[in-house]
């Protein structure tokens, strides 16, 4: 019974808007990853299309080291709601294809994979940060 008194209470007008300096901060930093998945999106493009060098013919592909840049910025544009969703599995699925195929292709790095997992797992911790924080400053049910 008193479950049901608490949520039809109101809050404090300074609960309210602390609440919504939050929200507005938590909104404002999802725009800051949105920027930098664009910005990590933008540089893996730019990296496969630039020319190769051709002096070290040991050295990582391009095309290689823009699929890390590609493992940082995808998660960070898709809502969390699709990453944490029913689409997690087909997502993590081609995430762990874009983790592991480049080793095969040839040139890549020796630890490759691990770093393009851990830069996948950085992005995919922030955004489980990100519903967390959001979900402890939602509104009030009226």
């Amino acid at each position: 019974m008193s479950a049901a008194s608490q949520d039809t209470t109101p809050r404090e007008p300074e609960i309210e808007l602390l609440g919504r300096i939050a929200r507005g901060a938590l909104w404002t930093l999802r725009g800051a990853m949105v920027a930098g998945g664009l910005f990590a999106l933008g540089h893996a493009t730019w990296g496969w299309l630039a020319p190769a060098p051709a002096a070290d013919p040991e050295a990582p592909a391009a095309s290689l080291s823009g699929v890390v840049w590609l493992c940082i910025g995808l998660p960070p544009l898709l809502p969390v709601r699709v990453w944490f969703g029913p689409w997690r599995w087909p997502l993590l699925a081609g995430l762990a294809l874009l983790w592991f195929v480049p080793t095969a292709l040839g040139p890549d790095i020796e630890y490759g994979w691990i770093l393009r997992t851990f830069a996948t797992g950085v992005a995919l911790s922030v955004l489980l940060v990100w519903r967390t924080a959001i979900g402890l400053v939602r509104p009030a049910a009226s």
